[in-house]
């Protein structure tokens, strides 16, 4: 049995102005994106400044395994 979560739509544009702002390469940004895409597709959010420590953590830790880091 299939499920169906939703989309994940990024745009390209807003990618690369990221990455200059934050100092990332466009791949840790794109990649940063879509594990943040995701976690929102599993009913994560970021309003409440506890559960942005909680999200955040759990982006870091599959983006630490995947070895796409900061640079």
């Amino acid at each position: 049995m299939k499920k169906y979560f939703g989309d994940i739509v990024i745009s390209v544009d807003r990618v690369k102005t990221q990455a200059e702002e934050y100092g990332h390469s466009f791949e840790r940004e794109l990649s940063y994106m879509i594990v943040h895409g995701f976690y929102h597709l599993m009913g994560e959010d970021h309003i409440e400044e506890n559960d942005k420590i909680v999200m955040r953590q759990k982006e870091e830790n599959v983006l630490n395994k995947l070895k796409i880091v900061r640079v």
